[in-house]
């Protein structure tokens, strides 16, 4: 059974560089008629580079969402748990 918060935000980090926009739109569209269904709002943030990260991690921070969702993207794969715990440590989210 899969972990969804009962109430409140989750972000969605996305790699504005991966697959095509009507793709990510999809994406985007399926993922928020689950939240839907699940009573919980999405906030997307959308990266493309290493500083975007970096700021989306400070945003999240100050926003303190219930969860977050990573999705799949070159970009994000290739800079990895270097990146993630580079922003964490910036921006204290945790």
């Amino acid at each position: 059974m899969p972990f969804v918060p009962r109430q409140g935000r989750i972000a969605v980090m996305a790699d504005s560089t991966f697959s095509t926009p009507g793709m990510r739109a999809r994406i985007r569209q399926d993922l928020e008629r689950a939240a839907g269904s699940a009573g919980v709002t999405l906030e997307f943030l959308d990266v493309g580079t290493a500083d975007d990260v970096a700021r989306a991690f400070e945003a999240l921070a100050a926003r303190r969402p219930a969860a977050l969702i990573v999705l799949p993207g070159s970009m994000l794969f290739a800079l990895g748990a270097r990146l993630v715990g580079s922003a964490r440590s910036r921006s204290r989210f945790r």
